[in-house]
């Protein structure tokens, strides 16, 4: 019998499920036999998401302490208690790790944003929550290393990351605009775009200030109280501002 992918077979059962399909599916297996199919599949993404989740554990202790030019797969692989040809199943290349440990450490901006465009937000909350969390950002000199690395691989020619990183970029823009947009309550124009563009263009830049000057480029509680400003669409008379009016 030909294998039919899990895509069709999923397709089957929720006609089966409906009623609508006899007990046996058109992709000519009994209904009995697809639904044990996809459950033996399902166990299959947990069990490869568990192990991909230990992986990324283990390459962020390992980066910690070694740094991102020091480190090397078989110490991810040692580190994670697999063979090195077991996280090449997971991974093929160590920027593939480091790209997805930024993944998931921006999960968070990408709740936040769906939030946001559900309406399911509370104004204040939702300030204070982005201020803290671009706080959060620019102190963290670990992820704002590895993005840099990241960045700099796709600056060098790497094209696989360049393409990831362009795809990503837009991804990180809709976000930001998204944000800027509901807490605002205006519609997505070129001028919102680019006001996402600055934010977003600025944030980076203070990370690497951070990084470069070891110190921050400016205090935390002014950074926080102009964050918030921005992010409430306020009139800010600047000559008040910096002289602490």
């Amino acid at each position: 019998m030909i294998r039919q992918p899990f895509a069709a077979l999923r397709l089957c059962k929720k006609i089966i499920d409906r009623g609508e399909g006899s007990e046996q599916c058109q992709v000519g297996r009994p209904a009995y036999k697809v639904r044990s199919l996809l459950l033996r599949q399902d166990r299959m993404n947990v069990k490869t998401a568990d192990s991909r989740s230990r992986i990324i554990e283990a390459a962020r202790t390992v980066v910690s302490r070694m740094g991102v030019d020091g480190t090397t797969l078989q110490m991810v692989a040692d580190a994670a208690g697999i063979s090195k040809g077991a996280l090449y199943y997971y991974y093929k290349t160590k920027d593939d790790i480091l790209y997805d440990i930024m993944e998931r450490d921006n999960a968070e901006s990408y709740r936040v944003a769906r939030e946001l465009a559900r309406g399911d937000f509370n104004r204040e909350e939702v300030v204070r929550e982005i201020a803290a969390g671009v706080l959060g950002r620019i102190r963290d000199d670990e992820k704002n290393r590895l993005n840099l690395h990241l960045e700099g691989e796709a600056l060098q020619g790497n094209q696989k990351m360049k393409e990831r990183y362009r795809n990503k970029y837009g991804e990180w823009l809709g976000n930001v605009e998204t944000v800027f947009c509901r807490l605002m309550g205006v519609e997505k124009g070129p001028r919102s775009r680019l006001l996402a563009s600055f934010t977003l263009g600025a944030i980076e830049g203070m990370c690497l200030q951070k990084i470069m000057m070891g110190e921050w480029p400016a205090g935390e509680e002014e950074l926080r109280e102009f964050v918030e400003l921005l992010l409430r669409g306020e009139n800010v008379n600047l000559e008040h501002w910096l002289s602490g009016e």
